[in-house]
């Protein structure tokens, strides 16, 4: 069968209309790259499909309308967030991680040059607290040792280290 698929293919032809090549410059179609300051990319990491209406309207109620401009879902558990402002946007990496339906909503930066294929969602923010820690080890010695078990950190409270 994919033979002869193959052989049909080979005879077609296209009409003198069909071979106009189209030209489309960036400039006229584009988002411009200013938006994506205000912006975000985010994907649900689950095995299934999320109804991205559902994680819009969520997100949404959430998040008061003067604040996001639009969601769009561009693909399966894919969505471009634009902010009224870069604030908008900070606010709301800062408030994470988030989640829909028990999976992690992974949100990056929007690049105005990436593809969605560009993106990894590889690394998430995460509030650590260690608890019953005895008092003879609650010293800055074992803040730093903690610290490089966790990975990258962002920032450290240490009004309880002694």
């Amino acid at each position: 069968m994919a033979d002869s698929l193959l052989a049909k293919l080979g005879d077609l032809t296209f009409t003198a209309e069909e071979q106009d090549a189209v030209v489309v410059t960036p400039d006229a179609v584009a988002i411009p790259a200013e938006d994506f300051a205000s912006s975000l990319v985010g994907k649900v990491v689950s095995p299934p499909t999320v109804d991205g209406s559902q994680l819009i309207r969520k997100f949404r109620s959430i998040q008061k309308d003067d604040k996001v401009l639009s969601i769009s879902e561009i693909n399966p558990n894919f969505f471009l967030i634009s902010f009224a402002s870069p604030a908008n946007r900070t606010n709301v990496l800062k408030l994470g991680p988030w989640n829909f339906q028990k999976y992690w909503f992974a949100l990056e930066q929007a690049d105005p040059n990436w593809t969605i294929h560009d993106y990894s969602f590889l690394h998430m923010c995460i509030w650590v607290r260690i608890h019953n820690i005895p008092l003879s080890l609650m010293t800055a010695a074992l803040a730093r040792v903690l610290r490089a078990l966790v990975g990258k950190v962002i920032m450290t409270d240490t009004c309880c280290v002694i």
